[in-house]
C-alpha cells in the first residue's frame, strides 16, 4: 500500500504502512538506538514508492510542457505567416524588414546586421559549418586529443616549428559557440517576426506606432523633448553629461599608458598624479558640480550631498570594514603556513590549485591574494603533478579562478558591496552570496576535472 502522508510530508500518528504502525513522538522516544534505527529504515523504504511516483509525474510533467510549448510556438508561427502581410512575411527570410516597413529604422538595421553576421560566420572557411563538420571525431575510431601538439623540426629552415595535435579543444570550444550563435540566430528570428506581427495588428487596429524604435504600451505616458526640457530644466550638452563618467576613466587610464610608453619627468609625475582614482574621481565631481551651477541648481547641492551619502555612506564603510578585515588576515601567518602545507595536498592533482586557492580566499577574503599565491605555488609544481602540458596548464589556471571565487563571505569587501546595494541582512547574505559562490566553485572544478580526464 503506498505511504501515508499528511501535507508537508508530516507523518500522520497511528496509520499503518504496509502494517506496520506510525508511531507517536511518546512512543518513539522509547526506543533504543537500534529499535529507532530499524524503525527509520522501515519507513525510508516505504517511502520509495511514494517518491518514485512523484518523480514520474515530474518527468510526464516535464515532456508534456516541452510539448506543449513546441505546439504553441509551431501554431503561432504558422498563424503568424498565414494571416500577415506581405510585409510580415518577408521578415521570415530577411531580419528586420517588416521592422523597416513599420518605421522602426533603428531596431530592423541591427535585426539585419545580426542575421548577415550570422551567415557570414557560418560560410567562412574556417566558420562555424567548418568546426561543426570538424565534430566527426565524436564518430567511432576518431581522437579526442589524444594527438599532442608538438615542435617538429624542418630541416629546410633549421628549426623548431609548433605543429598542431588534433585540435579537439578548439573544436569543442568553437563548436559550442557555433550551436549557442544558431540558437540565438533562431531565437531572433522568432521574435523578430513576432514584433512585426504586432505591429501589423497595431496599424491594423487604426493606431499608431508611437516610437520608430520600439512598440510602446498603450498606458505609457510619453513626454516630448519640450516637456522633458521644462522638467529638468536647461539640458547639458554631450560632454558634459558624460565628463563625470569618463573623464576619471581616460585619468586614470592616461597614468598607466604614461608609464607604459616611458614618459619621464614632470609629465610622468602629473599624469600619475591626476590617475590616482581619488584625484580622477575627484575631478569628475567637479564636472557633476559644473553642471549644477551650469542648470541653475547649487541649491539644491546640499540636499543631492546629504540624499547621496544616506545611500552610499553605510556601504562605503562597510565595504571599508569588510577589506580591513581581509588586510588584518592576510598579514598574519595564516599565508605562510598555507603555503608550507602545499606539499600535503600535492596527490590531489588538478583539484590542488582549487583547493589551495580556495582555502587562500576563504581565509583572507581577497581573491588576488588567492589567485597570486596559488599561482607562485604551482608554478615550481607543474612538473610534479602532471600538468605542464599547455591544456592542462591552461585548466590549472580555470581551477586556480574557480577557486579564489569559493567562497565569499564577511572577510570579502564585494560580499558587503553586494548585502547593502541588495538590501539584504549578512545573515540573508550569507545564504545567498556565499552559498552562492560555493556552488559556483563546485560546479566550475566539476567541469574543468571533467575536461582534464580526456586531456
Amino acid at each position: 500500500m503506498p505511504f501515508i502522508t499528511e501535507k508537508g510530508g508530516q507523518y500522520k500518528p497511528g496509520l499503518y504502512l504496509d502494517g506496520m504502525k506510525k508511531l507517536t513522538d511518546l512512543e518513539y522516544l522509547k526506543l533504543n538506538k537500534f529499535q529507532a534505527l530499524i524503525y527509520n529504515l522501515k519507513l525510508f523504504f516505504c517511502a520509495i514508492p511514494s517518491w518514485l511516483k512523484k518523480l514520474g509525474k515530474g518527468i510526464v510533467q516535464f515532456f508534456v510542457n516541452c510539448w506543449l510549448s513546441v505546439k504553441n510556438g509551431v501554431v503561432d508561427i504558422v498563424t503568424t505567416f498565414t494571416k500577415g502581410n506581405w510585409a510580415v512575411k518577408t521578415s521570415f527570410l530577411i531580419f528586420g524588414f517588416g521592422n523597416l516597413y513599420y518605421g522602426q529604422i533603428l531596431r530592423g538595421i541591427l535585426f539585419l546586421l545580426f542575421e548577415a553576421v550570422f551567415f557570414v560566420y557560418m560560410f567562412l572557411p574556417s566558420g562555424g559549418l567548418y568546426w561543426l563538420e570538424k565534430g566527426q571525431w565524436f564518430q567511432v575510431g576518431k581522437t579526442i586529443g589524444t594527438e599532442q601538439g608538438d615542435f617538429v623540426y624542418d630541416p629546410i629552415y633549421d628549426l623548431q616549428k609548433w605543429q598542431d595535435g588534433d585540435d579537439s579543444v578548439k573544436v569543442m570550444l568553437y563548436g559550442l559557440l557555433t550551436i549557442i550563435f544558431i540558437i540565438a540566430f533562431v531565437a531572433t528570428w522568432r521574435m523578430q517576426v513576432k514584433q512585426c506581427r504586432i505591429c501589423m495588428d497595431i496599424t491594423a487596429s487604426g493606431k499608431k506606432i508611437k516610437s520608430a524604435d520600439e512598440i510602446v504600451s498603450s498606458d505609457e505616458v510619453v513626454k516630448t523633448y519640450e516637456e522633458l526640457v521644462a522638467g529638468y530644466g536647461k539640458l547639458p550638452g554631450g560632454f558634459n553629461a558624460l565628463a563625470p563618467i569618463i573623464v576619471p576613466v581616460i585619468l586614470m587610464a592616461l597614468g598607466t599608458i604614461g608609464k607604459q610608453l616611458g614618459i619621464t619627468g614632470f609629465a610622468l609625475d602629473l599624469l600619475s598624479f591626476l590617475g590616482t582614482p581619488i584625484i580622477s574621481l575627484a575631478v569628475g565631481t567637479v564636472f557633476a558640480v559644473v553642471q549644477l551651477a551650469l542648470a541653475g541648481k547649487m541649491g539644491d547641492f546640499y540636499s543631492i550631498t546629504n540624499d547621496t551619502l544616506k545611500t552610499v555612506g553605510p556601504i562605503l564603510f562597510v565595504t571599508a570594514a569588510g577589506g580591513v578585515l581581509g588586510k588584518v588576515i592576510s598579514s598574519t601567518t595564516m599565508v605562510s603556513f598555507i603555503t608550507e602545507q602545499a606539499p600535503g595536498l600535492m596527490a590531489m592533482g588538478i583539484f590542488f590549485p582549487f583547493l589551495l586557492a580556495a582555502i587562500l580566499k576563504s581565509a583572507q577574503g581577497s581573491s588576488t591574494v588567492a589567485i597570486t599565491t596559488t599561482a607562485g605555488i604551482m608554478a615550481p609544481m607543474m612538473a610534479s603533478l602532471g600538468l605542464d602540458t599547455p591544456v592542462l596548464a591552461a585548466l590549472t589556471v580555470m581551477a586556480i579562478g574557480a577557486g579564489a571565487m569559493t567562497v565569499s563571505h564577511a572577510n570579502d569587501s564585494y560580499f558587503w558591496v553586494v548585502t547593502n546595494f541588495g538590501d539584504m541582512t549578512p545573515d540573508q547574505g550569507y545564504k545567498t552570496q556565499t552559498l552562492l559562490t560555493l556552488v559556483m566553485g563546485v560546479a566550475s572544478i566539476i567541469g574543468i576535472f571533467i575536461l582534464s580526464l580526456f586531456f
